[in-house]
C-alpha cells in the first residue's frame, strides 16, 4: 500500500487461504475494496479489504443460480453493493445488498429479459435511477445507454451524438483515486475498464 503522508510503499499482510481474483478492479464501498474471487472449491465469493483496519474478510454472496465467475459482475448501484448475474441469451438479474455487511439483506432488484428487452447484449451496468425512480439508466455492452422502465419492463435507447464506439460510464464520487485507469505496472499494461469488460464478454461467449 502506498502512503501519501509517508511517500512510500509498504507490504500488507497476505490473505489467509487461497483466493483467485476475478477482474482487476476493486469496488469501493463501506470503507473497503471488494473483488469477486474463486475459492479452492471453484465457487464464487466476495473478498473485501478493509482500508481502516487493513485486513481481509469475506462478504456473503446473494443466493445465485449461477456458480461461474465469468457470468458475474460487481458494481455500485444506488449507493449499494450490486451483483449482476448473467444468464446468457435469457436474462440478467440485478441484486443489491440493501444493508451493507448484512448477508440476508441481498435482494433481486429487477431482471432484464433477453432478447425481448435489450436484444442479445452481453453485459449491462445499472448507473442510476431517474428522478421519479420509475426508470434505471443502463449502460449496454459499453456501447449504448438505455432507460429501463421497472414497471413496464421495457427499454428505450438514449440518443447521444458523437459517443465513442466503446465507452465506460461511472457515477463520480470524490476521492483520491486517479481517473486514468489505462496505466502500466511493472512494464505490463493494465486493461482499461471498457477493455476489461470486452475481455470478460469474450470469455462468456466461449462457454
Amino acid at each position: 500500500m502506498y502512503s501519501l503522508k509517508a511517500n512510500s510503499w509498504r507490504r500488507l499482510q497476505n490473505i489467509s487461504g487461497y483466493f483467485q481474483f476475478w477482474g482487476a478492479w476493486g469496488i469501493f464501498i463501506g470503507g473497503a475494496l471488494h473483488w469477486i474471487t474463486v475459492t479452492p472449491l471453484g465457487s464464487p465469493s466476495i473478498l473485501a479489504f478493509d482500508l481502516g483496519v487493513e485486513n481481509y474478510r469475506e462478504v456473503l454472496m446473494p443466493r445465485l443460480q449461477n456458480n461461474y465467475c465469468e457470468n458475474l459482475n460487481m458494481v455500485i448501484f444506488a449507493d449499494s453493493l450490486c451483483m449482476l448475474e448473467y444468464h446468457p441469451l435469457i436474462r440478467i438479474d440485478v441484486w443489491v445488498m440493501k444493508e451493507y455487511g448484512v448477508g440476508n439483506s441481498w435482494c433481486k432488484l429487477f431482471s432484464v429479459e433477453q432478447p425481448k428487452v435489450t436484444r442479445c447484449c452481453m453485459s449491462i451496468t445499472p448507473i442510476f435511477y431517474s428522478k421519479n425512480r420509475k426508470d434505471v439508466l443502463l449502460e449496454v455492452d459499453s456501447k449504448k445507454l438505455m432507460w429501463y422502465n421497472l414497471k413496464k419492463k421495457r427499454a428505450r435507447t438514449v440518443k447521444i451524438t458523437n459517443l465513442p464506439e466503446i465507452f465506460d460510464l461511472e457515477v463520480y464520487t470524490e476521492s483520491l483515486v486517479s481517473p486514468d485507469y489505462n496505466i502500466s505496472c511493472g512494464g505490463t499494461q493494465v486493461l482499461s475498464r471498457p477493455q476489461e469488460k470486452k475481455k470478460q464478454q469474450q470469455q462468456r461467449n466461449k462457454r
